[in-house]
């Protein structure tokens, strides 16, 4: 790993405002953009591949019987019922894969995120080769929230049995209401768990348990910075997304209404729509890295306050 030319600390030693959770987070991705959108590229990368390999089995099994209907003669034979079933188990063995490669990488953001601030410039090595162990304190992080989301369902199902069996009907609509301030409540004490993982080098229970403390009194000032940071990335993706996909829509509306030859149509749309699907694709890995790395810079403003107010040295 190698150090940058002395500077001072990317992320103010103070409380930081909205501004400076913002402005931070954007030095940070900028001064070292490969690295992070490597980082942020990986889990879609996986979701591609993984994808693809689903599809092309169920097309592979499926394509017999299309093939079938097509000529007007339908029939099973040739279908492929493993195949199909494959390909289903691999898009949803994908969907697992997704998820744990993402929390390894936003783990990998966070310590970078710390690099950074102290004047170094990791690289991808540099952050796996000093976070050993983070991909498995991150999988297990993850099954815990697996554990955790399948235990509130079944909860959630068993009660809502009983109650329609009492019929007690209003009853079920507090249980869905019940989800809400469930979900307010997790991502405003533990929506920093996995940099707790990732900084403060612990496991998935012991980060549970810190982060819970780490949060504790500044619940509501961390679920609205989580979701204001959400909110701003979201609505600026889709905004992107949503002009490339209307230029798509007026110029599939311009081609319809010439009424030019079907073959022709197809030709120039299908581009046009593949364009907006990678432009929307592009975004998401863009916005990704940046959402991961303003967290940490959240966790660490929020873990210098936490040892400002208790009197102890402040993290650096």
């Amino acid at each position: 790993m190698s150090y940058s030319t002395p500077m001072m600390s990317v992320i103010p030693v103070r409380p930081l405002s909205i501004g400076d959770l913002f402005q931070s987070a954007f030095a940070i991705y900028r001064n070292r953009f490969a690295t992070f959108l490597l980082l942020g590229a990986i889990p879609s990368i996986v979701s591609l591949v993984v994808m693809l390999a689903g599809v092309a089995l169920m097309v592979g099994g499926l394509l017999p019987l299309v093939i079938s209907l097509v000529q007007g003669n339908p029939t099973t034979a040739g279908l492929s019922v493993a195949a199909v079933a494959g390909g289903g188990a691999v898009l949803v063995l994908g969907s697992f894969l997704t998820a744990i490669s993402t929390y390894i990488c936003n783990a990998l953001i966070a310590v970078g995120v710390v690099d950074v601030d102290r004047g170094l410039a990791p690289s991808l090595g540099d952050l796996w080769r000093q976070s050993r162990g983070l991909a498995g304190r991150s999988f297990s992080l993850y099954l815990l929230v697996i554990a955790a989301t399948l235990g509130l369902a079944l909860v959630l199902i068993v009660l809502g049995a009983i109650f329609v069996a009492l019929e007690i009907y209003w009853l079920i609509a507090l249980l869905v209401l019940a989800i809400i301030p469930i979900w307010v409540i997790a991502q405003a004490r533990l929506g920093l768990v996995l940099q707790v993982i990732a900084i403060e080098q612990v496991d998935a229970i012991g980060a549970i348990k810190r982060c819970w403390r780490l949060t504790q009194g500044s619940g509501a000032r961390i679920f609205g910075l989580l979701v204001l940071a959400q909110m701003l990335v979201g609505v600026a993706t889709q905004t992107i997304g949503g002009i490339t996909q209307s230029l798509a829509g007026t110029f599939s509306d311009q081609l319809a209404s010439a009424n030019p030859d079907p073959f022709v149509i197809a030709t120039l749309l299908v581009p046009m729509l593949l364009l907006g699907i990678v432009v929307t694709q592009a975004l998401g890995v863009l916005a990704g890295p940046f959402v991961a790395i303003y967290t940490a810079v959240l966790y660490i403003d929020q873990r210098r306050r936490k040892e400002a107010a208790a009197g102890l040295p402040i993290f650096q």
